[in-house]
């Protein structure tokens, strides 16, 4: 189990099973439960993470519903288009022709990509009154079974209002897996139960642990959660509002977006589900704030990290500072300021509390 951090993937946690049935792998998951403290996954503790991002594995994701009854399980995008492509290539049980295939295949990509349920059931209805589409019986079900899926967990529609994070693909997971196999277990696929053991509770820690020192070194890392260096959005027209929300002006298009950094969301397609975008980072490096998607890895950050990595606390407070360091403030919400105090990016007298949800 792996989460998407300014340092990259990090793994909150490793199960060693016996199989992968959806028996062994419930056990697992409740053993797990067991090690979370009280604070975990944002103060939600055992009832874990707002959201899942799994591949289409039927087991696993019934595990997941069972121990997590309140999380919601999305399905990885790539996964869901990688198996529609291998079904329509499998000539001999579904007898698509090769010359179809790609149109059908089209149909599915425009069903998945859309953003509203409106256009998704347009897509659909496109789709099966489609001469190719409806040259093939069996393919008509699997767009039908696609469609009336009633958890609709591989729809970007329905993850708009999730904090997904702009994340709609297991990369991260498939990340954590490619370290373990090619460098903890340098392509060795015996192992002993112990030895399984020993590797991923040490050699796999010592690997993450060097890793994250060696990022907040400033060595070899580009994080989509750090300030962007680019131009292009020093000419974006900042204003402030209520609340903690910024209006964001591009000149270039004319379009007008609205943000927020201490949740960490924009009304731009990307920042709906609190993904990192430019409009939040232009916000950043203008008020001189740390947002949610917007980490600029202050020293203070990357003395939490150090704590991750080695367990320890025991630094100076300057260790990762620099000699032109200028620490960043915190962007806040309203609704978590005292009445009568001042908003340091705007200068206001904020005298009533607002709320945020």
């Amino acid at each position: 189990m792996t989460i998407d951090t300014v340092v990259g993937g990090l793994p909150l946690g490793v199960m060693i099973t016996t199989s992968e049935s959806e028996a062994t792998v419930t056990a697992a998951l409740e053993e797990y439960k067991k090690l979370l403290p009280e604070g975990a996954y944002g103060g939600n503790g055992e009832n874990g993470p707002v959201v899942f991002m799994t591949d289409n594995a039927t087991a696993l994701r019934n595990s997941l519903g069972t121990s997590f009854p309140m999380s919601t399980c999305l399905l990885c995008i790539f996964r869901v288009l990688q198996a529609a492509w291998r079904w329509l290539w499998d000539a001999k049980r579904n007898g698509i022709k090769i010359d179809d295939r790609q149109e059908c295949f089209s149909y599915i990509s425009q069903m998945l990509y859309c953003l509203t349920k409106h256009d998704c059931m347009e897509a659909f209805t496109k789709a099966s009154l489609s001469a190719v589409v409806q040259k093939y019986a069996n393919f008509q079900k699997y767009l039908s079974d696609l469609y009336e899926d009633p958890k609709n967990s591989w729809a970007l529609y329905r993850r708009q209002e999730m904090p997904t994070r702009g994340n709609n693909i297991n990369n991260t997971i498939e990340s954590a897996f490619r370290v373990l196999k090619d460098k903890v277990f340098d392509r060795t696929h015996a192992y002993s139960v112990p030895q399984l053991f020993q590797f991923v509770t040490e050699s796999l820690d010592s690997y993450f642990a060097s890793t994250i020192l060696t990022r907040i070194s400033g060595r070899n890392h580009r994080s989509r959660y750090q300030q962007s260096t680019s131009n292009a959005t020093q000419q974006f027209e900042i204003s402030t509002g209520v609340d903690g929300l910024y209006t964001v002006f591009n000149p270039s298009s004319g379009n007008t977006y609205s943000a927020h950094l201490a949740i960490g969301i924009c009304s731009c397609r990307v920042g709906l589900t609190g993904g990192p975008c430019k409009r939040q980072h232009a916000v950043s490096v203008r008020y001189n704030l740390e947002g949610r998607n917007s980490i600029p890895v202050t020293a203070e950050t990357k003395l939490q990290l150090h704590w991750v990595a080695t367990g320890s606390r025991d630094l100076p407070v300057d260790w990762y500072g620099s000699l032109t360091y200028s620490s960043h403030q915190k962007a806040v919400c309203d609704c978590d300021r005292p009445a009568g105090t001042q908003n340091i990016a705007d200068n206001s007298d904020t005298t009533s509390v607002g709320r945020c949800h």
